[in-house]
């Protein structure tokens, strides 16, 4: 079983650091991604964001992510099982809106608090989610009309 907690390209220090503590498995192993210059985990081996980061979750049985659309609506296109950290520390509540909707129409579990990560990992191991069918988006007229600019 691989498991791997990602912070996308921003920083979740907080989130590495509860992996570097809970996450400790007989069954599985444990990567980290961590953000540019954050908390390099002692426990577990780690990279930094990069490019190539779609190698690393496309061999991952269990992602554990921040609360981030892009990385997020990624993992879900792929099929990941996902458990979602949403970041509490950033300025905006935006995460706790997409957690929200994710675990209301079971699509992935949420983990609010940091202590309780190995319960949440173990429980995503086992658990069915919904596959997520991506919704195409047909607004781009409309948006266009609100701004006075012409659509053909």
């Amino acid at each position: 079983m691989k498991i791997l907690v990602t912070v996308g390209s921003g920083g979740f220090d907080e989130l590495i650091k509860a992996a570097d503590t809970y996450l400790n498995f007989s069954e599985a192993s444990v990567m980290c991604q961590i953000g540019k210059d954050g908390y390099r985990p002692n426990n577990h081996p780690f990279v930094e964001f990069s490019s190539e980061f779609s190698s690393l979750w496309q061999t991952a049985d269990v992602v554990v992510t921040h609360g981030g659309a892009a990385t997020v609506f990624e993992l879900l296109e792929a099929g990941k099982k996902l458990v979602v950290v949403p970041n509490t520390y950033r300025l905006d509540s935006h995460q706790l809106d997409l957690a929200e909707h994710l675990q209301q129409q079971q699509l992935a579990l949420v983990c609010r608090d940091l202590t309780t990560l190995k319960d949440c990992v173990h429980k995503a191991m086992t658990q069915t989610f919904k596959p997520y069918e991506r919704q195409p988006f047909f607004m781009a007229d409309d948006i266009l009309h609100y701004f006075g600019i012409p659509t053909s």
